[in-house]
């Protein structure tokens, strides 16, 4: 299927104008693309999308964290700044498409001049709040896509996103990460720095990831899938799990797989080795497989993709790796796979490996 433009979704949809970015969808490479040019790779037909962090059927989303702040100054109603050495502000914050409040809780400190300002995407100032103590629910006016937040210096603010999105067939998620050195700039008038990481399409009641490049400096950049970052599973949790094979086959073994502090614990209690998959992945057109943090190195100590759960671990596999006490990398530019598979480790139960990362390119 040719690349055709998406003209429906986030920001477009609410105010017509502004991006400095176009989407266009398709299995074709663009012909004749333009800096910032977002290309969804699918062969499903695109209904409409959105940029969110987190999956856009929960209806809501937290949206302060690790966002930069200017320390020195607060925003006034007009949007200026005022300088004053107990107060600061944060930069443009993306609003996920129909968000309809935003809810802002920050410390105990109280003034009457401080506000919190809200955007559209030519940069025009729609309106703006006083900044108040406490939990306070704050409307979003109409065609808004940011905000700028003015903070107390001893704020540790919470900030979260009530928004309705219609998700159904065709529709895209494309996420919203915090990706240090990936930021482009959104808006053609107006600052809002965002870094994008991948995409997942709404296909027959589940989510179905999808490659999403980026168009930048004359060349196509393929993003990289987190399946597990900082020692967290931050995939759709409609195509990411965790389980372990247990029988007579793997040694009968007790595993245990526990979220710890930076990273995820596979280990056991008892003799036996065992399997530990990360939910089905779509692999087609992926090139590499990554591998990172602190393993046992043993004899069977492996990253495994596999087509299914066989009856003994190495029975589906399709690629693999041994990994060394900080990881392995598959390299799959040789051996392409098409489809979804299981990616996972091999291990023995008696040892404890962490997994601080996996994804794939």
């Amino acid at each position: 299927m040719d690349a055709f433009i998406v003209r429906r979704g986030n920001i477009v949809e609410q105010t017509g104008g502004g991006l400095n970015f176009e989407i266009v969808c398709g299995t074709t490479q663009p012909s004749s693309p333009t800096e910032n040019m977002i290309w969804l790779k699918t062969e499903q037909e695109v209904a409409s999308w959105s940029i969110c962090k987190t999956d856009p059927t929960a209806g809501q989303e937290e949206l302060y964290k690790d966002i930069s702040l200017t320390s020195g100054s607060y925003l006034k109603s007009d949007g200026s700044l005022n300088a004053n050495s107990d107060w600061r502000y944060t930069d443009n914050i993306l609003l996920p498409n129909n968000t309809k409040t935003i809810i802002v809780t920050t410390g105990s400190t109280s003034s009457s001049t401080p506000c919190h300002v809200f955007y559209d995407a030519s940069g025009v100032l729609l309106s703006s709040v006083l900044r108040k103590t406490g939990t306070n629910m704050i409307d979003v006016p109409e065609g808004a896509v940011s905000v700028k937040l003015s903070l107390n210096k001893s704020d540790v603010p919470s900030v979260i996103a009530k928004y309705t999105i219609e998700v159904g067939d065709g529709f895209v998620w494309i996420m919203h990460t915090d990706e240090i050195g990936a930021e482009f700039n959104a808006l053609s008038e107006n600052a809002l720095m965002i870094a994008i990481g991948d995409a997942a399409q709404y296909v027959g009641g589940e989510w179905k990831n999808i490659h999403l490049h980026r168009y930048s400096n004359e060349e196509w950049l393929d993003w990289t899938a987190h399946i597990i970052k900082d020692g967290t599973t931050i995939y759709p949790s409609a195509t990411v799990g965790m389980a372990w094979k247990e029988g007579t086959s793997y040694g009968g073994n007790n595993p245990q797989i526990t979220q710890d502090d930076g990273f995820i614990q596979v280990s056991g209690s008892t003799t036996g080795y065992g399997m530990a998959y990360f939910g089905e992945f779509d692999l087609t057109g992926r090139t590499q497989i990554v591998l990172e943090g602190t393993f046992k190195v043993i004899e069977s100590g492996y990253l495994y993709v596999w087509t299914s759960v066989g009856s003994y671990i190495t029975e589906t596999v399709v690629a693999s790796a041994k990994y060394t006490a900080t990881g392995a990398t598959i390299d799959l530019s040789g051996n392409p796979l098409e489809g979804k598979h299981l990616i996972g480790i091999a291990t023995q139960a008696s040892y404890v490996q962490k997994i601080t990362g996996l994804y794939v390119v």
